[in-house]
């Protein structure tokens, strides 16, 4: 699958789908990242971040390949 295109919006399904395709068995965490990052996206925030996430969790989660997804 791959990334979804650099648009003024994002569609939260789509992102989620590349989320879960990247990092297997974070279905939960890549939909709520996906809705935030899309809710986020919907607001004018000239010279902002777009989102900021905290991931916390024992090794072996897959915290770096989420944040490396969504990066």
């Amino acid at each position: 699958m791959s990334a979804p295109a650099l648009t003024k919006t994002v569609d939260p399904d789509d992102m989620a789908g590349y989320l879960t395709a990247r990092v297997i068995g974070q279905e939960v965490v890549a939909r709520q990242l996906a809705r935030g990052v899309c809710r986020r996206m919907a607001q004018e925030r000239r010279g902002k971040p777009v989102f900021t996430v905290l991931l916390s969790g024992p090794t072996g989660t897959g915290k770096t390949e989420m944040a490396k997804a969504v990066a």
